[in-house]
């Protein structure tokens, strides 16, 4: 009897830490989360900022999403693998956020990735890159450079502005903002 429930307790064992893995998100919940220049933190799921205090001097890979519900600061890098949502307070510095769902290596990539939320957000940099369409569903801003690489930027019926007066503000290989009627790049 002991060894027949040891035989049941291993595929138990083995299922759910399967399941579990499939679960990863970092959850700020009123924590302040510090990344000092120079510092790297990957995650191979999302996060969900709730905090009131995430500041990225540093590099954060995110497989996932992150879903910003509290206040985002700082002059790091943000790479996203899944959608970018602003519901509350993002504070750009000098910060570059990097919309990136390249596959291979990484366990979950969208085909399409969107900047979305409750509030608009006002990147400092925005770079483009892997594959699919990336979508905005509110009228955002970036205020130094966007990078499109060879992506497309669908702003469907939003307007994303460029505030920088450099004429080399925005970059590209071949990718192109597209737009519905009342969409605009400005």
């Amino acid at each position: 009897m002991v060894k027949l429930k040891r035989l049941l307790l291993l595929p138990l064992f083995i299922f759910s830490s399967y399941v579990v893995s499939g679960q990863i998100i970092m959850t700020n919940n009123d924590a302040v989360v510090f990344c000092a220049p120079g510092s790297v933190v990957w995650t191979y799921g999302g996060i969900d900022n709730n905090g009131d205090s995430l500041y990225n001097n540093g590099y954060i890979g995110i497989v996932g999403d992150l879903v910003n519900d509290g206040k985002i600061s700082g002059n790091g890098v943000y790479e996203v693998g899944g959608h970018w949502t602003n519901n509350l307070t993002f504070k750009c510095g000098f910060s570059e956020v990097i919309m990136n769902n390249t596959p291979g290596g990484l366990p979950v990539v969208v085909p399409d990735q969107y900047i979305q939320g409750l509030v608009s957000t006002k990147f400092f940099d925005l770079t483009l890159t892997g594959v699919g369409i990336k979508y905005t569903t509110l009228d955002d801003t970036v205020i130094h450079y966007l990078n499109l690489n060879d992506r497309e930027l669908a702003v469907q019926t939003n307007t994303m502005f460029v505030t920088n007066i450099d004429p080399l503000e925005i970059t590209r290989s071949s990718g192109f903002v597209s737009n519905l009627i009342g969409g605009w790049l400005s």
